[in-house]
């Protein structure tokens, strides 16, 4: 009869232990899905902010590309302006030579 109650006695200690295993394993898991939470939020932000920075950077050097192309193109027409007869034979002569281009076989 001893017997019976100690090992009743054991039972119900590895009762309590599991239960406080359990309880334990339920704290371990809520705190990785916490972890795990504020990371997903701190690459969230992060992302967001390097993409408006990116979006920003984009916007400057379309606009940087926009005035060097509006300039060249005023430089072209400057210089068709000042010699006409020099840019008629210039682009008769690209003309040629793309249709000769295309003529190969």
């Amino acid at each position: 009869m001893k017997d019976n109650g100690r090992v009743k006695e054991n039972i119900d200690t590895l009762k309590d232990e599991v239960l406080r295993l359990r309880q334990e394993f339920s704290n371990v898991s809520d705190n990785i899905l916490d972890i795990s939470r504020k990371a997903y939020k701190t690459g969230n932000k992060r992302l967001g902010h390097e993409a408006k920075r990116l979006h920003a950077e984009l916007g400057e050097g379309l606009e940087s590309a926009r005035r060097i192309g509006g300039s060249g193109i005023d430089a072209v027409e400057t210089r068709i302006t000042q010699k006409p007869l020099l840019s008629v034979l210039i682009a008769f002569l690209i003309g040629v030579l793309a249709g000769k281009l295309m003529d190969r076989d």
